[in-house]
């Protein structure tokens, strides 16, 4: 399968490395600076410039520009794209902006993860149909797993995953300074904080994800987990945590 990714930049970068590395696909990427075209050198993908000749070139488009340049972007290719699979990854791109330009549309929401295999991916079949959005799925069960919406659900998908790796990683960097507090190293605490979040990941979905259960495995009655716990509900953290999700709608 080939795929043109226009727009190289972080989410459509990650995307573009992750699929590579499946073997199973073919990649262009396009930008427009030397700076951000030179990261692909050596890895496999395809880097230019030329984004009408990158789109003629491809099966499926994938169009990874900021809200701001897409209504350029689509009239650069507005004779390039009626006859392709296109995949729009600006969320605050409606579908309406894509009339007359893309009529096999599907959005595609993933998160910076797919660079390591590992993104949640939203997506939402707009015009494209069943068959087509078959194959655009098959791309991306490449880079993690793929999960299919309404269009609606989207900013709810982004929210949980796109915003929500952030999130954890908010938690994983509060660890680390905590960490530091209790005497390690940064860097110790670094290892520490990531071996552990990757390893409380494993258990949840080796126990069929039951978070609740497996906290009161660990946090017996008047013991340090649940005095940590404690304070960290305090704190409000279960509702700082929804709170966070609810406002990056």
């Amino acid at each position: 399968m080939k795929v043109t990714i226009i727009g190289g930049g972080h989410i459509g970068g990650a995307c573009a490395f992750g699929f590579i590395k499946s073997g199973s696909v073919e990649v262009n990427v396009t930008a427009r600076s030397q700076e951000t075209l030179s990261k692909y050198q050596n890895s496999g993908i395809v880097a230019t410039s030329d984004n009408v000749e990158a789109a003629k070139w491809a099966d499926v488009v994938i169009l990874a520009v900021k809200t701001s340049q897409m209504n350029g972007v689509l009239e650069q290719l507005k004779d390039v794209l009626k006859d392709k699979i296109v995949v729009s990854m600006a969320a605050q791109v409606t579908p309406e902006q894509f009339s007359g330009y893309a009529p096999y549309l599907i959005y595609a929401i993933p998160n910076t993860a797919a660079a390591f295999s590992n993104s949640v991916t939203f997506l939402s079949d707009i015009s494209a149909g069943k068959d087509r959005m078959k194959i655009v799925k098959s791309i991306y069960d490449t880079i993690g797993i793929c999960i299919e919406v309404d269009y609606k659900m989207l900013p709810s998908g982004i929210s949980l995953a796109s915003c929500g790796i952030g999130y954890a990683m908010k938690y994983m960097a509060a660890a680390v300074e905590g960490a530091v507090e209790l005497g390690f190293s940064k860097d110790e605490a670094a290892k520490i904080v990531c071996q552990t979040v990757q390893g409380a990941c494993m258990v949840v979905e080796a126990e069929g994800f039951k978070p609740e259960a497996e906290i009161k495995k660990v946090a017996t009655p008047g013991g340090l987990t649940e005095r940590g716990l404690n304070a960290m509900d305090k704190g409000g953290f279960t509702e700082s945590v929804i709170n966070g999700l609810k406002a990056s709608l």
